[in-house]
């Protein structure tokens, strides 16, 4: 099922859905999907490639550091999160982070397996992790005032989800097409009753669900299409 919708290409193809922006010449290109070669085409930029957490190589964080930034001209920064059967890549051509938001340190995780529910959600704390050390590293040049996360779909719900780990350095997240829950309460839902998102590494548990939410109370921006494969927009008007 293909369907066009004010500018943007929606693809429906066995239960898994997928949105293509149309990108431009701006942004990051990875010569390799998993490697920590890259190239990025605005030369001003500093971008690296890290590798961390469990597994062989399963994590990857693609960081971009305008040269702008300094201890006298501070940038905020941006953590810039996939979906499911995507990657870093992905993520910037649909979003556009790099081209727009130019006095911001940009990092954009990945998981080799596309799929952030690999053990139970590990890759949260993982992220976590990442996103704390990011936030010292870039302490002489970082505005703190402005520390942002940013997903799409699955990694909307990582977002939700690292709000809840870490209210105290997140000042807001902007989630994209999924409710905090992580319950499928249409389309995939009738086809598997019952399947939610549900992160559960380490002990963890959903701040949303439990009803206490993040320590911090912090700005969110939710984004929800009228019409969605997954999700209908009541899913999220429960929480």
């Amino acid at each position: 099922q293909i369907k066009m919708h004010e500018g943007l290409l929606f693809i429906a193809i066995s239960g898994i859905s997928a949105v293509w922006i149309p990108g431009d010449s701006t942004g990051t290109v990875l010569t390799s999907e998993f490697t920590t070669e890259n190239q990025e085409r605005n030369f001003e930029n500093v971008t690296s490639v890290e590798k961390g957490g469990i597994g062989d190589n399963m994590f990857n964080f693609v960081e971009t550091v305008p040269a702008k930034c300094s201890p006298t001209n501070k940038c905020g920064l941006i953590m810039d999160i996939h979906g499911s059967k995507m990657n870093a890549k992905m993520q910037e051509q649909s979003t556009h982070i790099l081209k727009y938001g130019d006095d911001y340190i940009n990092i954009r995780p990945q998981i080799s397996t596309m799929n952030w529910m690999t053990d139970h959600f590990e890759g949260l704390h993982i992220v976590e992790a990442y996103l704390r050390k990011a936030v010292t590293k870039h302490a002489a040049i970082l505005d703190t005032s402005r520390i942002h996360v940013t997903g799409f779909s699955m990694g909307g719900f990582m977002a939700f989800n690292l709000l809840c780990l870490a209210s105290d350095i997140i000042c807001s997240i902007a989630s994209v097409a999924v409710p905090p829950d992580g319950v499928y309460s249409s389309g995939v839902g009738y086809v598997m009753p019952g399947f939610v998102l549900n992160p559960s590494a380490r002990g963890y548990k959903n701040c949303f669900v439990d009803g206490s939410g993040p320590n911090f109370k912090r700005s969110i921006m939710y984004q929800q299409g009228k019409y969605d494969l997954f999700f209908s927009p009541a899913s999220f008007s429960k929480n």
